[in-house]
């Protein structure tokens, strides 16, 4: 069961983390279109969201890891942990 949560709790992290992501990614992409489209700065909220969100998901990912250690020998895990150290 608690496996289960901490499963949930890292995908909404990763969902929130995500969705501020891709809203901050839009207003960069507006500026190749030449500003046709108005999509406002990220402003604090936003930048907490993602930061607490980057915590979360290494906080659950660990205690994941920890929970089932043989997991360690996953080639995506390895992937993952590498896109995430870049």
């Amino acid at each position: 069961m608690l496996h289960l949560a901490l499963v949930f709790a890292h995908f909404l992290a990763a969902a929130l983390a995500l969705g501020a992501i891709v809203a901050t990614d839009l207003r960069l992409l507006s500026k190749l279109a030449q500003d046709r489209v108005r999509i406002a700065p990220p402003n604090a909220f936003v930048s907490r969201i993602v930061v607490v969100s980057l915590v979360v998901l290494c906080a659950t990912g660990a205690a994941i890891v920890a929970a089932r250690p043989a997991g360690l020998a996953n080639p995506k895990l390895h992937a993952k942990l590498l896109l995430g150290a870049l």
